[in-house]
């Protein structure tokens, strides 16, 4: 069943709970870039990376 709240986008699949969990749940709590990382390698995690990142290892992983 489709989550009620926002759309549809704004969760993945949990396979082990086999159900609709936010992407927020995937982002790390207390991040923190390395010490001296220069700026312009700097990928903050937000729900739109972390979605991204998941979608572009799932198309690499399926040779697409």
């Amino acid at each position: 069943m489709f989550p009620h709240a926002n759309t549809v986008y704004e969760y993945y699949i949990n396979t082990e709970k086999k159900d609709f969990a936010p992407w927020d749940e995937k982002l790390q709590a207390n991040w923190k870039p390395l010490p001296n990382t220069e700026f312009h390698k700097i990928s903050v995690p937000t729900v739109d990376t972390v979605r991204n990142r998941f979608i572009v290892n799932a198309l690499m992983d399926h040779g697409s």
